[in-house]
Order: C-alpha cells, then sequence, then structure tokens
C-alpha cells in the first residue's frame, strides 16, 4: 500500500515537474520569441535608420557630385566658349585686317590713278595756258600791228581826206574885164559872171572858160 501510494505521489510529482517544465518551457519559449521580435524590431529600425542614412548620405554625395560635375561642365562649355569665342574673334580681325589691307591697297591706287591723272591733267593745263599765252601774245601783235596798221591807215586816210578837202589853187589869169566875181569852183578857181549870164572861169592863160549851165 505504500509502495502504490508512493508511486502515484511520484507519478503525481513527475506529472507537476512536466507541467512546470512545460510551463517553464512554454514561458521561455515567448520571452525568446518576443525577444527576437523586439531584436528584429530593432534590426529593422536600425537597418531602416541605417537605409535612410545611408541613402541620404548617397543623395548628399550625388548631388554633391552631380553639382562637381555640372560645374566642371560648366567650366568645360566656358573654356571652350571662350576658346571659341576667340578662335572666331582671331578669324574675324584676321578676316577685317585683310580687308583693310585690301581696302587700303585699292585706295593707294585710286590715289596714285588720281595724282597721274592730276599730273596729267596739270601738265595739260600747263601746255595749254603756255599755248593760249603764246596764242594771245601772237593775238595781241597781230592786234597790236593792225591797231598800227589801221593807225597808219586812218591816218593816211584822213591826211587823204584832208588834202582832197584843201582847195588846190590852180594858177589863174588877172581879170581884166569889170565881170563880178561870185565864187569859186571844186578846184578853187574863181567864178566870173559873164555880161549875158554866163559863168566862166579864166584858164592860166587868161581864156575864159565858160561853165556848163546844167553844173
Amino acid at each position: 500500500m505504500k509502495k502504490i501510494f508512493a508511486l502515484l505521489l511520484s507519478f503525481f510529482m513527475l506529472i507537476a515537474i512536466e507541467n512546470t517544465f512545460a510551463q517553464t518551457t512554454d514561458a521561455a519559449k515567448k520571452a525568446k520569441d518576443k525577444t527576437e521580435k523586439a531584436k528584429a524590431k530593432a534590426d529593422k529600425s536600425a537597418a531602416d535608420k541605417a537605409e535612410e542614412k545611408a541613402q541620404a548620405k548617397a543623395e548628399k554625395a550625388k548631388a554633391k557630385a552631380d553639382e562637381k560635375a555640372q560645374a566642371k561642365a560648366d567650366a568645360k562649355v566656358e573654356k571652350a566658349k571662350a576658346k571659341a569665342d576667340e578662335k572666331a574673334q582671331a578669324k574675324a580681325d584676321a578676316k577685317a585686317e585683310k580687308a583693310k589691307a585690301k581696302a587700303d591697297d585699292k585706295a593707294d591706287k585710286v590715289t596714285a590713278e588720281v595724282k597721274d591723272s592730276k599730273a596729267k591733267a596739270d601738265d595739260k593745263i600747263t601746255k595749254t595756258r603756255t599755248k593760249t599765252k603764246v596764242a594771245k601774245t601772237k593775238v595781241d601783235e597781230n592786234v597790236d600791228n593792225t591797231a598800227t596798221t589801221v593807225k597808219e591807215t586812218k591816218a593816211k586816210t584822213a591826211n587823204k581826206i584832208e588834202k582832197a578837202k584843201t582847195p588846190k589853187t590852180y594858177a589863174q589869169a588877172e581879170n581884166k574885164s569889170a565881170d563880178k566875181a561870185i565864187g569859186t569852183d571844186a578846184k578853187g578857181r574863181t567864178i566870173y559872171l559873164g555880161p549875158r549870164g554866163g559863168k566862166y572861169t579864166l584858164s592860166p592863160s587868161g581864156y575864159k572858160e565858160y561853165i556848163k549851165r546844167t553844173e
């Protein structure tokens, strides 16, 4: 009887121990699961934070790299633009210098042509003036000669007129008659009126020369 009781007691104790162990194991398991969940949550939170931090750092690095790359690209573009502008300016300057040299050369040629034309014109004018002067001198000489000739001719003509105007004195005999002298003719001879109304002049010999009535 005692043995049975001892067995039963052992059996119940064993069951109690198993239950206690089972409960302890179950609590430990729950605690473990809870710890693992908390750890997983903490790990996830830390991972998220680390990821966020890494992502932020990466974005910052990317932005900095992009900014640096953009600055480098801008500098490169600016340098290329400056080089292109300098090259274009040099080309334009060279072209302008060439055009200026060409224009200067053309202007020099035109100036030389103008000078040559002016020299020729001046030479022509000088020759024309010389010819004109010589011709004027000849004309003046001709005018002077003509004037002298005209003057001489005029003097001769005036002399002739004067001589023509001066009555020519003809020798005539003395009229011994009582006939009246009534004037002179173109030759300066005295005209006498005869007793019958006739008019006459005396010749150098003393003869009567009657004037026709028609005169």
